[in-house]
């Protein structure tokens, strides 16, 4: 999705704004950036966003791979077993498409077919969830302060994964700080020097100490 520079904002109504309209395939304008004044993005709703951003790398299945050949697959191994299929809910849903598609079905059913019942499997998924252990407080120490952030062009992880995370720890009377970062990929949702100031800001350290240079060598 390219965007579009229109020669007149007639909702600003000034020829020379910045804003960015972001079309579809039809023309119709799903997003106005307002690179400007305000620098927020106002999108039409949240199917638009979803289909003209960026949409999902993810195939049917998601992380635990039809092939089993993820870096999840591989995370959820055993010594014995690099590779293992870890979703308990997939083996229920290959049942409902058995009637329409067996021959399907059947190439990959097996290898799911003990995961629901797989207590080692049920252990290292819950070794890697924060909520369950945020659900069990008075077997752990969580930390008082916590930032967030997603991003808006994000096709790896849907941004409501991160949005669980921050409505969960602040309902636990948790400091959260949690911002959905316009046009920002997986892994580089941030501005510049922001954590730096978050840092400070919960620290307590609002002023950057002077440093003297007396003494030092070049």
């Amino acid at each position: 999705m390219k965007p579009y520079l229109p020669i007149l904002n007639s909702t600003l109504e000034l020829a020379d704004c910045q804003d960015k309209w972001f079309l579809d395939e039809t023309y119709h304008c799903w997003c106005l950036e307002d690179i400007l004044y305000t620098m927020k993005a106002t999108i039409s709703n949240l199917g638009d966003y979803i289909l003209n951003h960026r949409r999902r790398m993810k195939p049917c299945t998601s992380f635990d791979t039809l092939g089993m050949d993820s870096g999840e697959n591989q995370e959820f191994g055993t010594p014995e077993d690099d590779y293992l299929h870890f979703n308990p809910y997939i083996p229920a849903l290959l049942d409902e498409l058995r009637a329409d598609f067996p021959g399907e079905v059947a190439q990959v059913y097996d290898s799911w077919a003990t995961v629901p019942g797989d207590a080692g499997q049920a252990t290292r998924r819950s070794l890697i969830n924060p909520m369950d252990y945020m659900s069990k407080l008075d077997q752990c120490s969580p930390a008082g302060h916590y930032r967030i952030n997603g991003g808006a062009c994000d096709a790896d992880t849907a941004f409501t994964i991160s949005m669980s995370l921050a409505v969960k720890l602040a309902n636990l009377g948790k400091d959260v700080e949690y911002h959905l970062i316009w046009d920002n990929p997986h892994c580089e949702a941030d501005y510049p020097f922001e954590v730096c100031d978050w840092v400070e800001k919960i620290s307590g350290r609002h002023e950057v100490p002077e440093v003297s240079l007396e003494g030092s060598r070049a």
